[in-house]
């Protein structure tokens, strides 16, 4: 069961990357990402609706900066894991909060519940209130500009299930450990686009040119329908 458990959950991971994992998954596929492993950070696809590629670059610095400690010009999954799971202590005690309709999780037990995950996501949606807006029709707008395909979001109850490795109905802090390092694993192979264990420069510039433009694609398409909706 934990072995079934663990593979559904680095399936969805990729999920869990949101739209940017997509447009990688979709290029990945169709082979259009050759470029030189170890070229300047100033290749690859910029301009456009980016933001500029000195931005991009600017970022892409900062980011080596902190990831590349054996500055070697490449960022290893290692380096990518450590500052994941040097937050995943935090991240852990802010969702195992005392519920009141949750008797067996008594402040200090380690527990993370079902209504507890619910209770936070539920608070981080409150400040994204989409509530006027259509997000299918969004979604559905973005795959057609792009021409890419997003896949569904998984719902809380589906990434609690994913995290209950051992199906008690609780997630413990190790079982959020390996699902936090789990799906870190997948963003890493989505960034490492020549699967060579390695993330380059390139890559992450390319990554981050890739966000850009789906979150560019999307708010377009938001202010879109909003001003149909206000027609």
């Amino acid at each position: 069961m934990k072995h079934k458990k663990i593979l559904s959950l680095t399936i969805s991971g990729i999920l869990l990357l949101g739209l940017t994992g997509s447009v990688f998954a979709e290029q990945r596929d169709r082979g259009e990402r050759n470029g030189s492993k170890h070229g300047s950070k100033h290749g690859g696809k910029h301009g456009g609706k980016h933001g500029g590629t000195v931005d991009v670059d600017a970022k892409v610095e900062r980011i080596f900066g902190h990831l590349d400690t054996d500055e070697s010009g490449t960022i290893t999954l290692d380096e990518y894991l450590v500052p994941k799971l040097a937050k995943t202590e935090a991240k852990f005690a802010r969702l195992d909060t005392v519920n009141e309709a949750d008797t067996e999780d008594e402040d200090g037990d380690n527990l993370i519940s079902l209504d507890e995950m619910l209770a936070a996501y539920e608070d981080r949606k409150s400040n994204h209130d989409d509530s006027e807006i259509d997000r299918e029709a969004v979604i559905q707008c973005v795959e057609d500009i792009l021409g890419i395909d997003i896949p569904d979001k998984m719902t809380t109850e589906e990434r609690f299930d994913a995290f209950d490795i051992d199906d008690d109905s609780y997630i413990d802090y190790d079982e959020f450990v390996v699902s936090v390092t789990a799906t870190a694993e997948e963003k890493f192979n989505l960034l490492d686009a020549d699967l060579d264990s390695e993330v380059s420069n390139e890559e992450l510039t390319e990554a981050l040119n890739n966000k850009n433009e789906v979150r560019e694609t999307y708010k377009e398409c938001r202010e879109e329908l909003e001003l149909v909706n206000n027609i």
